[in-house]
């Protein structure tokens, strides 16, 4: 089934909601309105009914002229009637009413009208709707009651043609509305319509395009702001996958050229048990290598699609940092390197041990590989508030300003120069960044070259997140 488009959808909802607030403004008017003539009925009954009630109490006779100078017609009750009702409840005169007909009012209002009370009631007489005064008067020192009424045919007429006329209205204002409605949801979906072709263009083509503003509404503007910012992401997103794929790629192919071709050399002539456990050797170094950095992609691609699993428990941080100043100091040592560590007490955090360890060793390994001979590396970690800092400081080659926000890019080396034999991928500053950022830590760098570099990792301190 084809979903409805989002203008029928709006012009429904407008129409119902339209439909529903005139059908409430309509019954509020037609109540309204039924009100105001039962109020002028009953206003014209209680001046009838208190001008029989003065004629009646200076001892007029009641007759019809009284009412609306006409015969009476041989009808059982004319339009108009009146009775004459004494204190005992009995009709003591009436005119336009049968014998049989009985008091027009009962026993509870006939002694609210003699306490003085005005009385308006609606009742039926032979399946007749009327409506029905009494007020109170006397005669010769007697209490009676007058009560005057009329039919509601002609006022019950009167308000059915009101509510014709209301619905007659209610459909053509509905119609309009649809109409209407059509018009102006299309003029505002325009903008909309313009945005998913162009969107639909810029998928097919090239994703440097942008979207324009043809609309001067805030929400459209807002919207076409967003979807450009969006496509800024998605275009960084591919040309960094691109340039990933790429660098990849030509990272694996020095390894695996490396390895064929020894492996190739090996084979063209005998060799000595000495020469073949050598080429072995090479090759076992090239395949370590590969494997390293088959690792180090895998850890990112899983990083990427936020699937990089890790077991979150409560670490000594000291103590993470004091094992990777324990494994790092041989190769401190035989670099000629002065390989520090001090420590504050109690810095715990809520972190995977075995990843943190990987990104400091990673940090510390790149501080070491960039320091000469002489020079010092030194690891400090200390509470910050309620953070845990840890620095990771060198007297190395440094790194240019201008190369500073690029250091955690994927393959990237400051050293150009330096070559691949030491071992590197490119990879490690990426790894650590992305792994301190899946502990919602952070990481800083600051460094000028010929001076060193100091890299800053916060971590929110375990006690903080039981704090909160």
């Amino acid at each position: 089934m084809k979903p409805r488009s989002l203008r029928t959808n709006l012009i429904l909802w407008f129409t119902l909601i339209f439909t529903l607030v005139l059908l409430l403004s309509d019954y509020a008017t037609y109540t309204v309105l039924q009100d105001i003539l039962v109020s002028q009925w009953d206003s014209n009954l209680i001046s009838m009914a208190t001008l029989e009630g003065a004629a009646f109490k200076e001892g007029n006779a009641l007759d019809l002229e009284t009412i609306n100078n006409q015969p009476q017609p041989p009808a059982r009750f004319i339009n108009q009637f009146i009775q004459v009702i004494d204190e005992a409840g009995a009709v003591v005169k009436e005119h336009g009413l049968a014998a049989d007909t009985g008091p027009l009012i009962d026993r509870a209002q006939l002694a609210s009208a003699f306490s003085g009370q005005v009385i308006t009631a609606s009742r039926y007489i032979e399946s007749t709707p009327v409506r029905v005064a009494a007020v109170a008067t006397e005669r010769d020192g007697k209490p009676f009651v007058i009560a005057v009424g009329m039919k509601a045919e002609t006022m019950r007429g009167t308000t059915s043609e009101i509510a014709l006329i209301l619905l007659a209205i209610d459909l053509i204002a509905i119609a309009i509305s649809i109409a209407g409605g059509y018009m102006i949801i299309g003029k505002a979906l325009r903008p909309v319509d313009h945005i998913a072709m162009r969107a639909h263009q810029i998928g097919e083509g090239n994703l440097r395009q942008r979207l324009q503003y043809i609309d001067s509404s805030s929400e459209m503007v807002h919207l076409t702001t967003v979807l450009n910012e969006m496509l800024d992401k998605l275009q960084r997103l591919f040309e960094s996958q691109k340039q990933f794929v790429q660098d990849a790629s030509h990272e694996l192919r020095s390894p695996l050229a490396a390895l064929i071709c020894r492996l190739e050399v090996a084979l063209r002539q005998n060799r000595s048990d000495e020469e073949y456990r050598q080429v072995v050797a090479d090759a076992l170094e090239d395949a370590a290598r590969l494997k390293t950095l088959a690792d180090d992609l895998f850890l990112l691609a899983r990083a990427d699609s936020n699937n990089l699993s890790m077991e979150l428990r409560e670490v000594s941080l000291s103590d993470v940092l004091a094992a990777v100043h324990e494994q790092l100091k041989p190769l401190a040592e035989s670099l000629g390197i002065e390989f520090t560590f001090v420590a504050q007490p109690d810095c715990k955090v809520y972190a995977d041990r075995a990843r943190i360890h990987q990104a400091f060793r990673n940090i510390a390994e790149n501080a070491l590989k960039y320091t000469p001979r002489g020079g010092r590396v030194t690891i400090r970690i200390a509470r910050d508030g309620d953070r845990i800092r840890a620095d990771i400081e060198d007297t190395g080659i440094g790194i240019p300003i201008e190369e500073q926000s690029n250091i955690f890019r994927r393959f990237y080396r400051v050293d150009h120069a330096r070559s691949r034999s030491d071992g590197g991928t490119g990879l490690g500053l990426a790894i650590c960044d992305q792994i301190i950022r899946a502990h919602h830590g952070e990481i800083e760098v600051e460094s000028a070259p010929g001076r060193g570099s100091r890299f800053t990792v916060y971590l929110t301190a375990e006690t903080a997140l039981i704090d909160e």
